[in-house]
């Protein structure tokens, strides 16, 4: 992840997980936060903004939340 994300309030930790076989997307980056608060605050800022269009991947950020089996 972008440092200037990761020195973001909230900001818990980013994880790189790639697929085991073919897929539409061979990788993706989880980045937690503490709060969906959070993570909204974050992309309203616009160096974030800016640190997310300089990525050389295309990118949707999104929030998921966890489901229990």
């Amino acid at each position: 992840m972008h440092p200037r994300l990761a020195a973001r309030q909230g900001y818990l930790g980013t994880r790189l997980y790639a697929a085991t076989g073919p897929a539409d997307l061979p990788a993706i980056v989880l980045v937690r936060w503490s709060s969906p608060l959070m993570y909204h605050r974050t992309l309203q800022e616009p160096e974030a903004a800016a640190a997310l269009a300089g990525l050389p991947q295309p990118n949707e950020p999104a929030l998921y939340l966890p489901v229990n089996d």
